[in-house]
């Protein structure tokens, strides 16, 4: 089931008023993408709309003018990976971004480098 059009549209179009209204966030989303560094981290009870949420930011037409903003000259490589906590141990874990990459991927090695290396 998809989520109605303009369901997370606030995410990109409205990012300063979110801003403006909650006062625990430091930078928007928007400058996250343009800007920011570590992980963007997205967490909810089931059913919370997470998935969704992140489909469409993946599927979003401002996410690669965003992304090359912040690369600067260097080229952009995007896999889109869902982690499924009541999975396989592939869909629930960073093993499963394998396949991918026919090696251990970057962000295994980058950002998670205690990880399981076989």
């Amino acid at each position: 089931m998809d989520s109605a059009p303009s369901t997370f549209r606030w995410l990109f179009d409205e990012s300063q008023e979110l801003l403006r209204q909650e006062k625990d966030l430091q930078i928007s989303f928007k400058d996250w993408l343009r800007h920011g560094s570590g992980v963007f981290h997205v967490s909810g009870k089931p059913g919370a709309g997470k998935s969704t949420l992140m489909k469409f930011i993946a599927e979003h037409e401002e996410l690669e003018h965003l992304l090359q903003e912040w690369a600067g000259f260097r080229r952009i490589i995007s896999a889109k990976f869902f982690f499924w906590k009541p999975g396989t141990e592939d869909q629930k874990s960073l093993r499963g971004l394998k396949p991918l990459t026919g090696k251990r991927s970057k962000i295994e090695r980058t950002g998670y480098p205690q990880c399981d290396r076989s």
